[in-house]
């Protein structure tokens, strides 16, 4: 089974705009990208001396779209992966606080080595999801730990390699993620008394439990009108009128 799921980008917001308008005027429009060539002889019919710098101008509407779009798709990936591991993580700290004395022992005894440097970056948090999902699965006959384990997606099988919580960790956006390194490690410097399992994986879902802004996308829709609307602007600057439908 594959957890690993990543935001395809949009091809065109991957492309050099500047370099791509050099290309389609150095080379013939037969050897323009399909769609292009398209364009381009559905335009010739009408105008043909324009033709050419009309499609070429239009390719910078489609590129701002695609680059939207393309930041929309990410935008939606983060979020998805911060509410699923705010909330799995508000999961496991439910569980290490109801778990069996001496399961909430040993996840103690592993966060306080894990943070022992006095603070937390990416990889500590990953390691602290890792290891505590080590330390669950030697007890995955108790409740409290097989809820966890649920919790965190950690591997049932050798076809499972990912442990599905980290996964989402790493596709966070990287300001949310230090978010929660902060919050560690502000943690991981105060006395040793607070460094138990509960709170630590607690403290990482409420700094997890507030929407980044700049995650918020717009809808595909509202790009695409857009993009309509700013080919059409560049239809008129050279005098072609678009008709409706």
């Amino acid at each position: 089974m594959i957890v690993r799921r990543h935001a395809r980008p949009v091809p065109l917001a991957r492309i050099n705009l500047k370099r791509l308008r050099a290309n389609l005027r150095a080379a013939a429009p037969t050897s323009w990208p399909r769609h292009l060539a398209q364009a381009f002889e559905i335009l010739n019919k009408i105008d043909e001396p324009r033709a050419r710098d009309l499609v070429i101008e239009a390719v910078g509407a489609a590129d701002a779209c695609a680059r939207a779009i393309d930041g929309g798709v990410m935008a939606r990936s983060r979020e998805e992966a911060r509410d699923k591991a705010e909330k799995a993580l508000a999961r496991l700290a439910r569980c290490a606080g109801r778990a069996p004395a001496e399961l909430r022992r040993r996840l103690d005894r592993m966060v306080k080595t894990v943070l022992s440097r006095g603070m937390c970056d990416a990889g500590d948090l990953q390691r602290l999801v890792h290891r505590a999902g080590q330390v669950l699965r030697k007890f995955r006959n108790e409740p409290a730990a097989a809820t966890a384990l649920r919790a965190m997606g950690f591997p049932e099988s050798p076809d499972q390699r990912a442990v599905v919580l980290i996964t989402h960790i790493e596709a966070l956006h990287p300001a949310v993620r230090r978010q929660a390194e902060e919050a560690v490690s502000q943690l991981s410097r105060e006395h040793h008394l607070s460094w138990n399992a509960s709170h630590v994986f607690n403290v990482m879902a409420m700094a997890l439990s507030t929407q980044y802004p700049n995650n918020k996308a717009s809808q595909i829709s509202d790009l695409l009108v857009e993009y309509v609307r700013q080919v059409g602007e560049v239809w008129k600057a050279y005098g072609l009128r678009p008709s409706g439908p």
